[in-house]
């Protein structure tokens, strides 16, 4: 098994951070715009659909990579001990070892520092983190009107 050096590991949180951050500032520039244009209710912190699609992609693609990395490394693990009892050499299955299995490493990481984000900030690690909606109330037609007339439509 393979150890992230610390000049990769740097790397990754550095990069890992930046691409959050700058996320971030993406889902924060919908707010932004529409206080400049004036909307009439504009979308307060609590509207995290962005972060909420983006923490949730990472995790989840990353965590399945990394399995995906962890069985190809094994893989050419085991063929790499194979070919090198019967003919001496196995070059190839013991490169491609060491490619998943820092690839492995590297999704792991990524993972658990956009976890600890999502954490951190009250973002969704999964989908199941949905909130259940109990209200079922049905939106009256009075209510309708009221809203228009409010924004000037009526």
């Amino acid at each position: 098994m393979n150890e992230l050096k610390t000049e990769a590991i740097k790397l990754i949180e550095k990069r890992t951070k930046n691409f959050l951050k700058a996320s971030s500032e993406l889902e924060d520039v919908f707010m932004a715009v529409q206080k400049i244009q004036s909307v009439v209710r504009p979308d307060d912190g609590s509207w995290t659909y962005l972060m909420n699609n983006v923490t949730t992609s990472v995790i989840g693609r990353s965590s399945g990579q990394a399995e995906w990395n962890q069985d190809q490394a094994h893989s050419h693990g085991q063929k790499a001990k194979s070919h090198t009892k019967k003919s001496g050499g196995g070059n190839f299955n013991a490169e491609m070892f060491q490619k998943f299995d820092i690839n492995r490493l590297t999704y792991e990481l990524v993972n658990s520092l956009v976890t600890e984000f999502a954490k951190e900030n009250e973002y969704f690690v999964t989908w199941d983190d949905l909130p259940k909606d109990s209200d079922v109330s049905e939106v009256t037609e009075e209510a309708t009107q009221e809203y228009y007339r409010s924004l000037g439509l009526l």
